[in-house]
């Protein structure tokens, strides 16, 4: 595994990586040579995950092993940022390599604007096949985030999906799909977008069981209205009234998706992506778990429990 110590910004470097371009900033250049290759791409974001609560990271409890064997053949780069905590912003980010002033993103103005060109209508036009399999209305097509996807599938408008684990499983059925037709083929993006480990934290079983020790700092909480102070009233569970029952959840929803993207990368690697292309694995933001009295939510301070996320490359390179 190559550890990779920069503090760029996680969406500059997605662009980087994907487009050739470091900012969305227009700069004089010569005209672009033509392109030979279209190797195939795959984006896989986990919606609030903290790295600090992986074990590819060094966190204390086995959250994700199954990345932690993957990092090993790939890039794990340690000091990566969100632009924005929270997911409408960050994706804008991400999917254009703009900061809000240029983008024109603002909690007035929350969608992708349509005078953005994105990284998928730049694949596209590049020849690309582009999809994206996601679970998380923010990131609606109605948003714009659709815009370059030729499929773009809204897990939770299904209405056979019941649950978010139904819908996380979809994701990781139909990308396996998707990349498992295209086996041996080039000219290919696709972009998984799990909710785990969003709050309510509500892993399935056995990953509910998963962690349940006492975790550091652990304390009784009241609940509360807001963020801050407490448990979340939306979010409080009868009977569960520690730091711990809460934080083991997140864990155990961490240790789930784990297995989900493994499943995920097991078959990009069989349809011989990572001979061939690339694979980024990232997170929109973090998460508070107490910090700052600050709970169980994101986008209300810029602490790195919120700012700091997960960035790993696998792949061609």
């Amino acid at each position: 595994m190559k550890t990779v110590r920069s503090r760029l910004a996680a969406p500059a470097l997605l662009l980087a990586i994907l487009t050739g371009s470091c900012t969305g900033r227009p700069a004089p250049a010569p005209p672009p040579a033509p392109v030979t290759e279209r190797p195939p791409v795959v984006l896989i974001t986990i919606d609030t995950l903290r790295p600090d609560h992986m074990s590819v990271y060094g966190y204390r409890r086995d959250t994700t092993p199954r990345l932690a064997k993957w990092a090993a053949e790939g890039a794990v780069f340690d000091q990566a940022y969100t632009y924005w905590p929270k997911t409408r912003g960050s994706f804008v980010a991400i999917m254009t390599g703009r900061t809000a002033g240029e983008s024109g993103y603002s909690p007035k103005n929350p969608e992708l604007h349509a005078f953005n060109a994105t990284l998928a209508e730049t694949l596209q036009k590049a020849g690309y096949e582009t999809a994206a399999f996601v679970d998380n209305a923010n990131v609606a097509a109605s948003l714009g985030y659709s815009r370059g996807f030729s499929t773009y599938v809204e897990m939770w408008a299904d209405a056979s999906l019941k649950d978010e684990v139904a819908r996380t499983e979809a994701i990781t059925k139909r990308g396996v799909e998707f990349a498992r037709a295209r086996a041996g083929k080039d000219g290919w993006f696709l972009w998984l977008h799990y909710v785990n480990p969003h709050a309510p934290y509500a892993p399935p079983a056995p990953f509910d069981r998963a962690f349940e020790d006492k975790v550091p700092n652990d304390r009784s909480l009241r609940v509360v209205d807001g963020f801050f102070g407490g448990i979340p009233r939306q979010w409080a569970i009868p009977g569960q009234t520690r730091l711990s029952d809460y934080v083991n959840a997140y864990d155990g929803e961490i240790a789930y998706a784990d297995t989900q993207v493994d499943r995920a990368l097991a078959a990009l690697k069989d349809a011989g992506l990572l001979q061939r292309g690339a694979v980024l694995i990232a997170s929109d933001h973090g998460e508070s778990l107490g910090e700052h009295d600050y709970y169980f939510d994101h986008g209300a301070n810029l602490f790195d429990p919120v700012q700091r996320i997960p960035l790993m490359i696998l792949g061609r390179g």
